[in-house]
Parts: structure tokens; sequence; C-alpha cells
């Protein structure tokens, strides 16, 4: 398996999960029946449905998979700020909840050292790689695309339609 994340502006989602396995093809927590009340995007429902997702380190950059860390930059730096309510009720907290509480959920629930990873479809790679708004001249390599395998009791905590 080549190396495959994701990012796709069309959809794509956020999972958290305990800190992932060695191997080529890193775990990653998410739950279909996480919120109910939360519809999910074809594109989510694939990723579960498969247990795979993809995603380009091109665009993103190794390494940051550290849950907190990434939340925070998400929300604060990117200003992702609307992604929260969504985080909460996800984790199975209020949409209200603060920081501190969806921090507390996710260290209660998948430790201190939890991982996240934004993945798409495949398909969803190539478009972000094709679409980029930084890159012009952008297109998609199959050598950038990885792709990860998601564990039964991964956790769903963003999908996202970005288009």
């Amino acid at each position: 398996m080549g190396k495959q994340y994701s990012t796709k502006r069309a959809s794509s989602f956020k999972a958290a999960s305990k800190s992932p396995s060695k191997s080529k093809s890193p775990a990653i927590k998410t739950a279909t029946s996480a919120v109910k009340s939360l519809s999910l995007t074809p594109e989510a429902k694939e990723l579960l449905s498969s247990r795979k997702g993809y995603r380009t380190e091109t665009a993103y950059g190794e390494g940051y998979r550290n849950a907190i860390p990434v939340i925070r930059h998400e929300l604060y730096e990117l200003n992702n700020i609307s992604e929260k309510p969504e985080i909460a009720q996800r984790l199975g907290l209020s949409q209200h909840a603060t920081i501190s509480q969806i921090e507390n959920t996710i260290n209660k629930k998948f430790g201190n050292d939890a991982k996240v990873l934004w993945l798409t479809t495949r398909e969803g790679v190539k478009w972000y790689l094709e679409e980029d708004d930084n890159d012009p001249d952008s297109e998609a390599d199959e050598d950038d695309i990885d792709e990860y395998r998601i564990p039964d009791d991964a956790r769903l905590i963003v999908d996202s339609s970005c288009s």
C-alpha cells in the first residue's frame, strides 16, 4: 500500500483513535453509531463501510497526529471553530462543551496518546490534489496517496462537507 492520506474539500472526516500501531497502515478510530442525530456524508459512509480512508501528506506534512494539538490547531489557528459542536456531540458531549471538556473526554476514551487523521475517499484526495487553490499546477500523483485501515473501534469526530 502506498501512502494515502485524506483531505477532500468535497467531503472528509477526522477520526480519533488510540495510538496507531507501527504497521504500514496506522489505525484510526471511527464509529458509525457515534451520534445518531448527526448525519453522515456519502463519503464518510463509504469510508466507514469499507474500513479504509485516504489522505496525502503532500498537502499537510507528515507527523501531525496527536489529537489535542491537532484539534486545537484546526479550531483556533485554521478558524474551524464551527467544528467544535460536532466534535463535542460525536464524543457524546453537549454541543456547547468547552475545549477542556472535549480534551478530557478524548483523554478518557482514547488515552493521552490519542491520534487523529483527516481522511477521505481516494477520489477525494485526487480532487484535492488537482484543485488545490494554493498550487494551480498541482496534479494527482498516485504515489502521493496513502491508504489507512480504519479499525472497527475508531470514532468519527468530524464529517465535513467543504465544497
